[in-house]
């Protein structure tokens, strides 16, 4: 599911294959704007099923904190 999450926003991020990682946040991450961060929150809801709430979205402010909240619909 890491991987996945990765992948996705390598892609909605127009980086390559490396430079996103769990660690990955606004400020440490080329093209990761307010925008960029809204479009990977619609993309990550549509490739896993998910639908957030604004409460959710707000506390996503990062790759690991997105991926917590993956994992807290998963159970």
């Amino acid at each position: 599911m890491e991987e996945k999450l990765i992948s996705i926003a390598t892609r909605m991020l127009g980086l390559t294959e490396g430079e996103v990682t769990i660690e990955s946040t606004p400020t440490n991450t080329m093209n990761w704007d307010s925008l960029a961060h809204m479009r990977l929150i619609l993309e990550v809801e549509d490739q896993f099923g998910l639908e957030l709430d604004e409460s959710e979205i707000i506390e996503i402010v990062d790759m690991k904190s997105l991926f917590d909240t993956i994992l807290r619909h998963q159970d």
